[in-house]
């Protein structure tokens, strides 16, 4: 079953995920792909890319 979120709500799970692995890893240490395989939906690295240029965009 696919998950629809709101576009703000999309950014906001993507930038809270990301943080919590910054926090636990280190910033270098994590990819984008295991950014994506946290959320609950499609695990296409596209969702990503749609709200951010890069993981240093995500500032």
């Amino acid at each position: 079953m696919r998950i629809t979120k709101r576009p703000d709500e999309r950014k906001r799970e993507l930038l809270d995920l990301a943080f919590n692995l910054f926090k636990e890893k280190g910033f270098s240490k994590v990819s984008v792909r295991e950014i994506i395989d946290k959320t609950n939906s499609s695990k296409s690295p596209g969702l990503f890319y749609y709200y951010f240029k890069s993981k240093q965009d995500m500032d």
